[in-house]
């Protein structure tokens, strides 16, 4: 029932895992990217399989599948297949039948968080999955509905394990639609009214200065001074440096002691840290500017 999970994958149905399904993305050297259920893991930290473990007794097959519950583009109620290992044989997934090769998480802009779920079926005996091998590398190849597929193999296969997490785009996933997928990359926006702001008073009770202030400035004004905080930190002739993993571990700002400055500054410089609000201009130059 968690997040729709077992409503979306088999409607009315669900099952109990019996063990825990241990998924890690490699990230680093030094470190892995785990998936729990529910957690939230960029497409940029998921690029390449993960290592997948489980208990499993030696004369056993397996069946894995990665599916994306919330991407299709032209039918709600299907999915689109990221990966399909079957036969796997005692737990180890290197050795099983590759049917649906690895797709990295791929979200599409603005339509927020998607649902990636693992799901592991232990098999009765050794199956011919071959139908399901996609006959082209175009997404619509991919397409899946979890509740036709187990309908007709639940003689052989009973659900056992299962993870999963969540993703929103970045730019990786264009880079995966233009050089992977070869296709162009679907986007979705919104139009929303304009904000209405009562008028201006000359003293304001009970409203942060700073945000009320910015509420009434030129919009062309901010986008001026994004643009100059953001030449400070790129060149013409290199790309954008990385940005930290872990932003808020630096705790100063030019120099100074982030905890001497006033509150208000210190909201300001986290948020420009993480590249929220107004400061998303500085990191993304995609992102949409101020009118």
């Amino acid at each position: 029932m968690h997040y729709g999970i077992f409503r979306d994958l088999y409607g009315a149905a669900y099952f109990v895992p019996q063990f825990p399904l241990r998924v890690s993305f490699p990230s680093t050297a030094d470190y892995e990217t785990p998936v729990y259920r529910g957690n939230l893991i960029s497409p940029s930290d998921a690029l390449t399989a993960p290592t997948i473990t489980f208990p499993s007794a030696d004369d056993s097959l397996w069946t894995l599948l990665m599916t994306n519950l919330d991407g299709h583009l032209q039918d709600t109620d299907a999915e689109y297949v990221h990966w399909f290992i079957g036969n796997i044989p005692g737990g180890d997934v290197i050795k099983g039948e590759t049917i649906v090769d690895y797709l990295q998480p791929i979200p599409l802009r603005g339509t927020g968080f998607h649902r990636y779920c693992f799901v592991l079926y232990h098999q009765s005996k050794r199956m011919d999955f071959s139908d399901f091998k996609p006959n082209s590398k175009s997404l619509r190849s991919r397409t899946f509905r979890t509740p036709e597929f187990y309908r007709g193999f639940q003689d052989e296969l009973t659900p056992a394990s299962m993870a999963f997490f969540l993703a929103e785009w970045d730019d990786s996933v264009t880079k995966c639609f233009h050089k992977t997928l070869d296709q162009s990359e679907p986007a979705f926006s919104y139009e929303h009214k304009p904000i209405y702001h009562t008028p201006q008073r000359k003293y304001p009770q009970t409203q942060p200065f700073n945000l009320y202030l910015d509420r009434y400035r030129d919009k062309k004004d901010i986008a001026e001074e994004m643009m100059k905080k953001r030449f400070k930190t790129m060149s013409p002739f290199t790309a954008d440096p990385p940005r930290r993993k872990w932003p808020l571990l630096d705790r100063t700002y030019e120099g100074k002691d982030i905890k001497d400055m006033p509150s208000w500054k210190q909201i300001e410089i986290r948020k420009e840290q993480l590249g929220h609000s107004r400061y998303k201009l500085i990191y993304d130059p995609l992102a949409s500017w101020p009118n």
